[in-house]
């Protein structure tokens, strides 16, 4: 199993990094003409938390830059052109100065990252999940899937394809698949709970497009510990 995921612990106080001010009053980003640089996706897998301003800390001046406001569960944004280095982002409550969620990783030039907030048991989460995002293109007639566990209170997950066509392993909480080659389609997938307290889900059939590709991300609660149930979602990256 492919385990690149950067993960930073936190000091805390209960699940909330801190207040301090994001400085910007409107959404940009920083000009990379010049420079080498790299891409970023966010996506916000937080079942738990409504609204959630996305900032990166400037690297010439000591302070946060809003990249995108008032960003909802279940949606991704970018990818941002980001200046190559040490990078921090954290993520504020909208319209507070309650940062929530951080992480801190190097952006290497050319390469493209997801960046993800997902829930720990009731609440999110004060880490900040960071992925390698693939560079390679599928052949023609194929696809590349990637499948992420973020479910906070699901357990470990066996997923199945109905056809057998994919064999995947099982996925404890916070891990994902590498990217999965195969025949670009219409797939249909189940998860059973490794607990007998988790309800199996079947998911509804999802269409994977030629030379396209896509990450599947599990998250929502089990047991409703937070407002959203056990869900999958799929993001297409090549539709950024």
């Amino acid at each position: 199993m492919n385990r690149y995921i950067v993960i930073l612990s936190l000091l805390a106080a209960g699940f909330f990094i801190g207040c301090d001010d994001p400085v910007a009053s409107t959404e940009g980003q920083e000009t990379t003409s010049s420079q080498q640089r790299g891409e970023v996706r966010i996506i916000h897998s937080a079942s738990s938390t409504d609204e959630i301003d996305i900032t990166f800390r400037d690297l010439y001046e000591d302070n946060y830059y809003v990249v995108k406001y008032a960003t909802t569960y279940g949606n991704q944004y970018g990818y941002y052109d980001f200046v190559a280095g040490d990078r921090d982002a954290k993520m504020y409550l909208t319209n507070t100065n309650i940062a929530v969620s951080a992480a801190s990783f190097t952006v290497e030039e050319n390469k493209k990252y997801t960046i993800i907030a997902y829930d720990y048991e009731s609440t999110i989460s004060p880490d900040l999940m960071v992925l390698n995002d693939t560079l390679a293109v599928p052949d023609s007639g194929y696809t590349y899937i990637r499948l992420v566990h973020l479910a906070g209170d699901a357990g470990a997950l066996q997923i199945t394809e109905k056809d057998n066509r994919i064999e995947i392993p099982v996925l404890e909480h916070l891990d994902h698949t590498a990217y999965l080659k195969v025949v670009a389609g219409s797939f249909h997938f189940s998860v059973e709970g490794m607990e007998d307290a988790i309800p199996d889900l079947d998911i509804d059939p999802v269409t994977f497009l030629s030379q396209n590709i896509y990450t599947i991300i599990f998250s929502g609660s089990v047991d409703n510990a937070t407002p959203v149930a056990f869900n999958a979602k799929t993001y297409r990256e090549t539709s950024l």
